[in-house]
């Protein structure tokens, strides 16, 4: 072992606050959390994220008060692992969080790595995996193409405004998870708390604005399957 590597250690880290117009308080009340604020709603919390503008901080041992950024910028390959640098440079790869979609969100898709450079983003694409921890009796998501779905019969969804009838509806149960890769539509109706481990990437496509921006030679759209 490296020096760098005999000082890691397990970090423990303060999670950061995402607030969007949708959530409530369940990510409080589910995970007894007493230092959030208690004057308004939390859509998200980042347990673990270095990003631009963004970066987790440590609560716990000799690194309390670093950054995972800075912790990154002088640990690199000891902290983020051969495999991990060699594909991502000295990028942390993932952002996890809590999501509280006790009310609906929008119906959405992620781009692929493909259409988030041909958007021009710094961001890879995103592929990410929701754990249901706790539901609403009777919640469900969609999520993926209903069968025998084509390319037409899409389009004319989206220009209407109407992508959800093109997606599977999927009644779900705390322990339940999904794998949605990027590219795959996906709308929550309300009534969940997930676990979210993604891509470090955060661009969102909202698919009811297709309705208003039109569909071809838009890029945000390409990743679409």
């Amino acid at each position: 072992m490296t020096g760098n590597e005999q000082r890691l250690y397990p970090l423990r880290f303060k999670e950061v606050l995402r607030n969007y117009g949708f959530g409530n308080r369940w990510i409080v009340e589910e995970f007894a959390k007493t230092d959030l604020p208690e004057d308004h709603r939390i859509a998200e919390t980042w347990e673990v994220v270095d990003r631009p503008g963004e970066s987790s901080v440590v609560m716990n041992g000799p690194l309390a008060g670093r950054s995972l950024h800075e912790i990154i910028d002088e640990y690199g390959e000891a902290f983020l692992g051969r495999d991990v640098v060699a594909r991502n440079g000295m990028r942390f790869p993932l952002l996890i969080k809590f999501l509280d979609a006790s009310n609906p969100l929008g119906e959405q898709i992620h781009p692929n790595d493909e259409a988030a450079a041909a958007m021009g983003s710094d961001d890879p694409g995103k592929t990410e995996a929701w754990y249901m921890l706790r539901v609403r009796p009777g919640a469900t998501i969609h999520c993926g193409n209903v069968p025998g779905l084509d390319r037409e019969t899409l389009v004319q969804a989206l220009m209407r405004g109407e992508s959800r009838s093109c997606m599977n509806e999927r009644k779900v149960a705390p322990g339940d998870a999904f794998l949605l890769y990027a590219g795959t539509m996906h709308y929550s109706a309300g009534g969940v708390l997930f676990y979210e481990i993604m891509q470090n990437s955060d661009i969102t496509i909202g698919l009811n604005r297709v309705a208003n921006e039109g569909l071809e030679g838009d890029a945000r759209y390409k990743s679409i399957k």
